[in-house]
C-alpha cells in the first residue's frame, strides 16, 4: 500500500514531468490570512466552520516542509505562488484553483491536466469574471442570480479592454442585480443593505485578488 507521504512525491514527480519543470517550489498557507479581518459582508470561508478536516493534513504539511515548503502567516499558499513568479515565460503555476487563473503565467491545473499560458488580458478577464461571480467555496459574494453565464455575456462586450474599462461597464450591470427587489420589496440578495458600490467591489476585489507581492499592506484598486 502507498502511503501518503509516497502519494505526494508520486504527484510531484508527474508534475515536474508533465510541466517539463526541473525544480519545485512548495508553499503552504499561513495562520493569520488578512482576507478574514477584511471580510465584512459575509464571514471569509465562513461557510466551512464545523467542517472536519483531512485526517493526514498534518502529516502532508510535515512532508510538503520536509521538502522545503515556505509560508507566510499573513498569506494563504495562491499568494505565496502568485507572488513568487520569477520570470513569466519559465515560471508555471500548479493548482487547481481556479482564483489562480487570473494571474499572468503559465498555468498547470493538477486535476485536468490542463497546461495554458494565462496572458495580461485572460487573467484581467478572469478577474472580472470572478469580481462578478464571486466565489461560493469560499463565501465570497455576489448578486442574487449573477451566474457565470450572465458574467460572460458582460464581460465579452469589454474583453481585451482596461482595468478601467471593465471596472466601469460591470458597475451598472452588478447594480441591476444587486438591487433587485421581491414582492414585498426587501432585497433578494441577502447580503446586501444599502452598501456604497466602490466598497463593495474592493472589498470582494481584495478578497479576490492574488497578491503579486509579499507586501502585507499590498491592495487590489482600480484607481
Amino acid at each position: 500500500m502507498i502511503g501518503e507521504e509516497d502519494k505526494i512525491d508520486e504527484i510531484i514527480s508527474r508534475i515536474l514531468l508533465d510541466t517539463n519543470c526541473t525544480s519545485i517550489q512548495l508553499y503552504l498557507s499561513g495562520e493569520d490570512n488578512f482576507r478574514y479581518k477584511m471580510a465584512t459582508l459575509l464571514p471569509y470561508k465562513g461557510n466551512r466552520i464545523g467542517g472536519n478536516k483531512p485526517f493526514y493534513l498534518e502529516v502532508i504539511k510535515d512532508k510538503l516542509r520536509d521538502r522545503g515548503a515556505t509560508s507566510i502567516s499573513f498569506l494563504e499558499a495562491d499568494d505565496m505562488m502568485s507572488s513568487n513568479i520569477s520570470s513569466f515565460e519559465e515560471t508555471v503555476i500548479c493548482s487547481t484553483d481556479k482564483d489562480l487563473r487570473t494571474v499572468p503565467s503559465w498555468n498547470y491545473n493538477i486535476s485536468t491536466k490542463v497546461f495554458q499560458l494565462i496572458d495580461e488580458d485572460i487573467g484581467r478577464y478572469n478577474f472580472y469574471k470572478q469580481l462578478l461571480i464571486g466565489d461560493s467555496v469560499d463565501n465570497i459574494p455576489s448578486p442574487w442570480k449573477l451566474g457565470e453565464v450572465t458574467a460572460t455575456k458582460i464581460l465579452n462586450e469589454v474583453s481585451g479592454k482596461s482595468d478601467k474599462d471593465y471596472y466601469q461597464h460591470i458597475i451598472p450591470h452588478y447594480l441591476t442585480f444587486l438591487r433587485s427587489k421581491d414582492k414585498e420589496g426587501n432585497y433578494k440578495t441577502k447580503w446586501y443593505s444599502g452598501q456604497d458600490i466602490g466598497s463593495i467591489l474592493y472589498e470582494v476585489g481584495n478578497l479576490l485578488w492574488m497578491r503579486r507581492t509579499q507586501d502585507e499592506n499590498e491592495r487590489w484598486s482600480v484607481f
